[in-house]
């Protein structure tokens, strides 16, 4: 289990949550995994590739043919598939991390470009998981079952978490996000790292500070967010399907 990479070419998305109701567009998923295997770049998925704490097994197991079969064209063509665990994928840990396309690693420190790279799912400096795991999960698995009922109602969630944000006068992260992630952030740049990549807050954005940069990718099935690492240089990008991903 490698955490250090090297590669001058990557795209990283997260928070895919396959199967989850909230989420469409798997479709969307295959094509954008595809068009960065044409292209060639290596690919991160950076954690909650799957979702089976709100969904089960049964609803997700159509997809993972698809799934494996990508994997398999990146290895076909010399690329890599990294793949970053995330507190969605914890029941899944040993189904994914026995895909023998995949590098599966708990984060990555990516070095690129002459710089280092931290990517990370995030959900350890999430306090309402840090706190109480077990709390955090229920409520997660009793999510799921609204979701299947009302799946619009997560949007309302996310707006409420950037309007909260709005009234915090010491909160200096990316908007609707806990302050935790910043303060994580500055932490690990301070470790000697120029850069961190998050996800598990599905807010995504990008921070420039004077001797680092932080970005969070979001939730691709929510926004197709992607961030593009080229020789040690991070954009974010939001995906559209008749664009280059390096234009």
């Amino acid at each position: 289990m490698n955490t250090e990479v090297r590669s001058e070419r990557m795209v990283v998305i997260s928070d895919l949550h396959i199967g989850n109701p909230f989420c469409s567009g798997s479709e969307d998923l295959w094509l954008f995994i595809n068009q960065a295997r044409e292209e060639g770049y290596d690919l991160c998925i950076n954690g909650d590739g799957f979702d089976i704490m709100q969904t089960s097994l049964s609803e997700i197991i159509t997809e993972i043919p698809m799934f494996i079969e990508a994997t398999q064209r990146f290895n076909r063509q010399n690329n890599q598939i990294y793949y970053t665990v995330g507190n969605h994928d914890l029941p899944l840990e040993a189904m994914i991390a026995s895909n023998k396309g995949l590098a599966f690693c708990p984060f990555m420190n990516l070095h690129s470009g002459g710089k280092r790279i931290r990517i990370e799912h995030g959900y350890l400096y999430d306090p309402n998981f840090v706190k109480n795991p077990e709390r955090y999960e229920r409520l997660v698995h009793l999510a799921g079952h609204f979701l299947k009922v009302a799946p619009n109602l997560y949007k309302l969630w996310m707006k409420y978490e950037k309007f909260k944000n709005r009234n915090e006068t010491d909160h200096d992260g990316i908007p609707g996000e806990p302050r935790e992630f910043y303060s994580a952030v500055k932490e690990i740049c301070d470790r000697g790292f120029d850069s961190v990549l998050f996800g598990h807050t599905h807010h995504p954005g990008s921070i420039e500070g004077k001797d680092f940069s932080y970005y969070n990718t979001g939730s691709f099935m929510l926004k197709p967010y992607y961030a593009l690492i080229e020789a040690g240089e991070i954009k974010l990008r939001q995906w559209e399907k008749t664009r280059p991903l390096g234009e």
